[in-house]
């Protein structure tokens, strides 16, 4: 993308620091963006312990209130010392307390188990996901014996990050239902973060920059117009 440089021009030239390439001004420059922050939405903290060994569906609901950019899936790791066996993380957007499409999934085993950041295994998407506000469930499952989830009343030891008021938690959490095929029939009592299991990273979708969608029939003309004025000035030398 780029972006207009300040045209700056006097009588007799071009003021100094304007660029010249063969006769063409070059008038365009890069125009390089801020990084957005990065939030994780479900937070485990380092060597948090799991209390239940429930195999089946754990799904967590969220509002999403401005579009965000989901970069990777988590999954609760118990005490943060691996994954004994396969621990599956969905995405799925929803209404009211109805699957509609599940989005995206990631698998979390002893062999690949991603990366620990806190009490979480993380994985990047293959291509990241834009979420549009809208009802949403992270869901989890795969929990055992020796992979423990955590299931806790409010005040729970975990805790979430909204990126600013981007997303809501919004009440019940849900557990239950075919795995691969729900995002849980049974709704839990509160908290919204009821479970350590499955969680996700995400950013804010940047507005469009303005000066960005500049067409390139308008930035020529412009150019144009302006080495006529130079043109100008130089006969009046």
């Amino acid at each position: 993308m780029f972006s207009l440089a300040k045209l700056i021009y006097f009588r007799g030239g071009v003021k100094p620091g304007l660029l010249m390439a063969g006769t063409t001004l070059a008038f365009l420059t890069p125009f390089t963006s801020v990084q957005a922050s990065s939030f994780t939405a479900y937070q485990v903290p380092s060597g948090q312990a799991g209390n239940q060994d429930f195999g089946g569906i754990l799904g967590m609901d969220f509002d999403v209130n401005n579009s965000i950019k989901v970069s990777e899936l988590g999954a609760f790791d118990d005490l943060g010392n691996g994954i004994v066996g396969t621990l599956t993380t969905e995405l799925w957007s929803r209404s009211g307390d109805t699957g509609i499409a599940k989005l995206a999934t990631l698998t979390f085993s002893n062999s690949d188990p991603g990366s620990l950041e806190g009490g979480s295994r993380f994985k990047t998407l293959l291509s990241p996901l834009v979420l549009d506000p809208g009802s949403y469930t992270i869901v989890s499952y795969g929990y055992s014996g020796n992979d423990l989830n955590g299931n806790s009343y409010d005040p729970t030891p975990w805790t979430t990050n909204d990126g600013g008021g981007l997303i809501s938690f919004v009440g019940s959490s849900r557990y239950g239902g075919t795995l691969g095929s729900s995002i849980g029939d049974t709704v839990d009592i509160l908290p919204a973060n009821r479970y350590a299991t499955g969680t996700f990273k995400y950013q804010a979708v940047p507005e469009p920059e303005p000066l960005a969608m500049l067409g390139a029939g308008t930035a020529i003309a412009l150019g144009a117009n302006f080495k006529r004025k130079l043109a100008k000035n130089s006969k009046k030398k």
